[in-house]
């Protein structure tokens, strides 16, 4: 089965129109913070806590949306928009797995990416 490609390093370029080094720190910041605030994630969502659960999500929002990987940031949009008063929140689990499914292959991407990028 082929591997999807939720990464493009081009979409990246045309949004920052950034050079190389610039870029290595933007995957670099991507690849240290996600694994973090995932966590941070799970937690807000076994402690219920809505209202950083949905700063959290926003702020993934938009650095996903910023690094061209917008399967992350859609799903984060959800996490963010997402009611604990009239949804159950076994669906929020669901979300916040997906997230992190697709964020092992994202960070697989970045990390090759990185990697291109400090040989040129």
């Amino acid at each position: 089965m082929k591997k999807p490609n939720y990464f493009n390093i081009e979409s990246l370029k045309k949004i920052t129109n950034a050079g190389n080094q610039s870029l290595i720190e933007y995957l670099t910041i991507y690849i240290e913070q996600t694994p973090n605030d995932i966590k941070k994630l799970q937690q807000f969502y076994q402690d219920g806590d809505s209202k950083n659960l949905a700063m959290l999500a926003h702020n993934l929002k938009s650095r996903s949306r910023y690094m061209g990987i917008h399967d992350l940031g859609q799903l984060a949009e959800k996490m963010e928009k997402f009611d604990f008063t009239t949804q159950n929140k076994a669906i929020l689990n669901q979300i916040i797995n997906q997230f992190i499914e697709i964020y092992t292959y994202v960070e697989a991407d970045l990390k090759i990416e990185k990697e291109n990028l400090s040989k040129l």
